[in-house]
Order: C-alpha cells, then structure tokens, then sequence
C-alpha cells in the first residue's frame, strides 16, 4: 500500500552538515549540527533543488533530533515565498543513535515531504550526510489544490478581483488541451466560473483519492471532492489531471477535443394550463469548444441501442450537438440535451454502465473515442416523486384589475429589458441530499438564446436573482430553472418555469396575388411609441390606407425584423416572416380609409417584447398592405 502513496523525489535531498567550532569539531558533551536548507552552491546538495529550491506548497519546515537518552530537539521554520535557503544550528548531545527527522508542511495539515537519517553517532567530530527525502503525492498534490482553492482563488474571488494572471502559474506550459480548450481557454472559464461559485461560499476541506499516474508516471489523474462551508460539494468528473514542472505539480489537459457533459436527469415543466408531464434520461451534452470540426456523434453501451448525435443549427440550440432524433416533446423546455427513456428501459440498465462516445467529423472519420461510466442508472417515472425536484415560482409583475388572471407565466414576469432584473423563489429538494444547487434564466430570439444566466445557490437559498439585460430587437420566450445536483449518483434534477411567448404565430396572408405596400398607412404605433407592460390595451391607427371599405386583419411581428427589408411584389410580402394576429375577426375599414382598432390584450399579454417590433395591416382580400415604423414593446 505504501508505494501506491509515496514517491521518491530523485531531486529533493538534505545535506546535513555537522561542523564543530574552529573546524575540528566540538570536544565537550555536544556536538553543533548545522543544517543547511535550500542551499543551491555547487558544492552541496541542498532539501529542494534549483531552479525552485523549496516548493511553493511548503510553508513551515519541521527538523527534529531523537534518541532514547536526550530530549527530542526540534524547531519549526516559517517558509515565505522569498525563502531560498536556510541554514540553523542545533547543540546535540554526544552519543549512539541519533535520528534526524525533516518534515515540509503546508497550511492545511498536509505532509507533502518527510525525511529520515540513518542513526548517527556523534562523538564531536565533524559529520556529514544526505538524508533523502519522500514525497507523499496524494499529500502534496491536496496541498496544491488547496494553495490553488483556498490560498488563491478563494480570497480574490470573494474580493472580486480574480483574474487569468493569479491562476497561470498553477498551470503547465505543457497543458495542450483539455475538453478541447486550450490552456487560456480554460484558464479563463475558470475566472468566470470561480468568481460566481466561490463569491457567496468558501471550501472547508478537500479530499482526494489516490493519485492514478499514467504509465510513463509523468500525468496524474486525481479525482475526489470539495466540500463547500454550505454543505455543497463537487470535483470534476474527469477530474484534474496534473503533472510536476521545474518541482512544482501543475494542472495539464486531458488531451480531448470534445467537451462532454453527461448525467442521468429527470425534468418537470411549470408552465401554463394543464402541467407536462415529468420527463427523465439521459442529459447529453456534446460541444466543440475548439472549433475543430465535430459533426456527429454516436454513444454506445451494453445498455442502450446506439444514441446518434449531429450538429444542428437553428432557433433555441443549446447545444453544439443534437439528437438525431430527439425523443423528447420538442414543447418542453430543457429538452435540447436530454435523450428521454420509457421507465422499461430506464429499469434494464445495469449500475455502472460505460458508455463509449466516438466522436467523427463531417467525413465520418473519428476525432477520437472517450469512455465514461454513470454509477446509477436514473430513476424511472414512477420513482420519481414531487420532492426530487428543486421548488421554483415567480410573482407575477404586472397583475391587471379588475379580474384578468395573471400567475407569472406571461412573458413580461421575465423582466426582460427591466432595469430591477428577474428574482425567483427556490427551494433545495427533500428527497434527497443535494451536492449542488444553481438556478438558469435565458430569454431567446427567433434565431437562438438571446440571454443566458446561471447563478450559483447557496444549499439554504429561498430565492435568486438574475441582473437586468437590455432590451433585445425581438424575444419570444424564456423561461428560468433551477437544478439540484447528486454529484455522488451523477444524477441531477432540474425545474423549469415557463413565461409565455407567442401563443399563435403564422405567416401573413391574403388572397390577392399581388399586393400593394401603401407608405406611411400606419400613424400609430410610430418610431418612439412604447407600448408599456401595465397600460392600457394599445390602439392601432391608420390613415389614407383605402379608398373604399375592405376587411382589414392585423399582425405583430414574431420573427426577425431583418428579414422584412425586401417585401415580395406579389403574393405574401413576407413568406419567410412570422407574425402573430392580433384580431380574431376581420375588421371593416371605412369608406374614408382611416380608423383605429384596439388590441384586445395589454403589451404585457402580446407575448413579445423587444425595441424593434413591427406591425402590419393587411387587406385581405385587395392585397394591400401597411408596415408600421419599428417600436418598442417592453417594461
């Protein structure tokens, strides 16, 4: 068991050398033994070796002198980072069998190097020897990942003043790539994400499990978990992988493309009307962080038939691979990375499944093969209980009087483009113990995620708040989550709120096949109108649009307002837009060609919101029609 713990330093080494006054050693009791640390002269070798004579993880030097006829000598010794060398003197009584003892601590408890002498005898006679010291790997690599968590990373976290620079010497110049980003890449993610997760909570303690070296006993993988003064806990899944440079362990990459999450998930959906039903699986997520040409995927095991991913591209793409295809109801929120399982094969697979990812370009030629075992299988639909799932509600925002229903769903309860932002109400699951809690709020546009937020909770958080975003061209929906983490299981839970988006969206039409565009038809809304979430229902007025009466329809852009710039001179203006109608029956326009027509929902019920949204008045039956200036829907 020891060899699996310790490692022999080839460069680490005490010379210990006993000089007696006036050279010729000390003709009393006593000997002086003089130590000499970190010396890095020719002529001597030295504890820790140059180029880093003590490493950066030591910072208190213990040397103790026993035997079973003196009292045991000792003296501790602060390390500072200007610390090169040291030298100290000990008084020793003569004698048979003493030992020398040199122990190199950190802050922490940890023993990353311990050295022994052989026994000596002391006669006053000047003595001289190397006392080889032993590296403990698991200990000095804890006492790096402490120095890096809690010594760096902790305090200018919480100081907010984390930067790429504090973390750079921690990582090697040999990093190459780990889940296909390079050493900058991920040492900038790691700003970011620790500057969120360690801004509210501090790490109490660390534990790692026995160090797996790779065969050339260079790179170390090291796994186990980080335990948060919360409660909360977590560690890589791959863990880090680290290597020793100039004396020092550093973080390397684990040599993959593709970036991989992977956990068993179950989801539920609050949304409005009638509740979805709960949905659980696989989460998959696949990205390509360094842009090196992944295109599909395929995810195999003992368990399951083959799961087939490919890149996708289009509205609400999470994900830089999707399935092909989704068995999810593609209406539920938070199914882009979730591969859904019937409860008969949830129940067939085994614990400890491996599942093997092989990774191909657009060629179909594999980028490479990565393999990764889920502990659990996941809980099947009738396991599921309510107290699995993190608790989530929003107030509603703008309620209406005397008697319109408002629960929170409605597109304006997301605070999109408020100045105050969006706060939820949480709660942590009971059916279990959480290792994590995080809640996710994005809104999206017609052509992807517009916004996305994660803010790290707190086990005992009751709520979380998101920061004020700007007011977008056009949203279309959004929702907000929270997910509940069983690291232990690799399982996780997610709770998903809805607000409403466009109810009823289809593109324009009317029976002409040609159609004339009337310039200027629409006066109101115009370029600086507002229509604001808690007034009144807007009015629509046109002007000098017909010269006889015809059936009128209105719509409210629920597309890309770029893709209006070059209307068709026939037929529908805009085949590829789509709109939301705004009346349910056809309105008669008067003989004078001017009216107005008052929607029959407030802006904050439009399901739209943005700075650029657009509406048209259509006749549908003459092909006319009139394009409003672009205005603004919001708070």
């Amino acid at each position: 068991m020891k060899s699996a713990f310790f490692k022999i330093s080839p460069v680490i080494f005490l010379l210990l050398c006993m000089s007696a006054c006036s050279g010729g050693g000390k003709q009393g009791s006593e000997t002086n033994v003089t130590l000499k640390i970190g010396a890095t002269d020719t002529t001597r070798k030295s504890l820790f070796a140059s180029p880093s004579p003590i490493p950066s993880i030591v910072k208190n030097i213990t040397i103790s002198i026993t035997a079973s006829d003196i009292t045991t000598i000792s003296q501790t010794i602060p390390i500072t980072s200007s610390t090169q060398n040291l030298v100290t003197t000990f008084s020793v009584p003569n004698g048979t069998a003493r030992v020398i003892t040199v122990t190199g601590t950190d802050n922490w408890g940890n023993t990353p190097y311990t050295g022994i002498s052989s026994p000596l005898d002391l006669t006053g006679s000047d003595t001289s020897l190397q006392i080889q010291m032993i590296e403990d790997v698991k200990a000095a690599i804890t006492a790096k990942l402490m120095q890096y968590f809690k010594d760096t990373v902790e305090p200018k976290a919480q100081a907010g003043t984390l930067i790429d620079a504090d973390l750079d010497l921690f990582y090697s110049t040999q990093f190459g790539l780990d889940d296909g980003m390079t050493r900058a890449l991920y040492i900038a993610r790691e700003v970011k994400d620790f500057s969120r997760d360690f801004k509210i909570r501090s790490i109490t303690s660390l534990q790692i499990n026995t160090p797996q070296p790779d065969a050339q006993n260079i790179k170390y993988k090291v796994t186990g978990k980080g335990i948060f003064s919360d409660g909360s806990y977590g560690f890589p899944d791959d863990g880090f992988f680290m290597m020793k440079e100039d004396g020092e362990w550093k973080f390397v990459g684990n040599g993959f493309k593709s970036e991989i999450k992977f956990r068993s998930a179950s989801l539920k959906s609050i949304g409005p009307g009638t509740p979805l039903p709960a949905l659980t699986g696989l989460a998959i997520s696949i990205h390509d962080p360094g842009n090196v040409g992944i295109y599909s995927a395929s995810i195999t095991s003992s368990a399951l038939p083959a799961i087939e991913m490919i890149r996708t591209t289009g509205p609400n793409n999470f994900t830089d691979l999707g399935f092909s295809p989704n068995p999810c109801p593609p209406s539920q929120p938070g199914t882009s990375d979730l591969y859904c399982l019937s409860d008969a094969t949830i129940n067939s697979i085994p614990a400890n499944t491996t599942y093997t990812f092989t990774i191909k370009d657009v060629n179909n030629s594999v980028i490479e093969t990565r393999t990764i075992t889920l502990p659990v299988r996941p809980l099947n639909s009738t396991e599921l209980t309510a107290g699995h799932f993190p608790t989530l509600s929003v107030a509603p925002t703008y309620p209406q009087t005397p008697s319109t229903s408002f629960d929170g769903h409605f597109l304006a309860d997301a605070r999109i483009g408020a100045s105050t932002g969006l706060t939820i109400a949480v709660g942590k699951p009971t059916a279990f113990a959480p290792s994590w809690l995080e809640a996710h709020y994005h809104h999206f546009v017609w052509s992807g995620i517009y916004s996305d937020q994660n803010v790290s909770l707190l086990l005992s958080a009751t709520s979380a708040t998101f920061a004020p975003t700007p007011l977008p061209t056009l949203t279309n929906g959004a929702s907000t989550s929270v997910t509940a983490e069983d690291f232990d299981n690799r399982r996780e839970f997610r709770t998903y709120w809805q607000f409403n988006g466009s109810q009823a969206t289809q593109q324009i039409s009317f029976g002409a096949t040609s159609n004339i565009q009337i310039s200027n038809g629409v006066s109101e809304p115009f370029s600086s109108t507002i229509w604001k979430f808690g007034d009144p229902s807007p009015i629509v007025i046109w002007s000098s649009f017909f010269s006889y009466p015809a059936s009128l329809d209105f719509y409210l852009l629920a597309d890309d307002p770029a893709k209006i710039a070059s209307p068709l001179s026939s037929g529908n203006p805009f085949p590829n837009v789509i709109w939301r109608k705004l009346n349910t029956a056809p309105l008669l326009n008067g003989i004078t060609g001017t009216g107005s027509f008052t929607l029959p929902d407030p802006p904050e019920k439009l399901g739209i919101t943005g700075n650029a949204c657009r509406l048209i008045v259509v006749d549908t039956a003459g092909g006319y029609w009139a394009l409003s200036q672009p205005f603004t829907i919001g708070p």
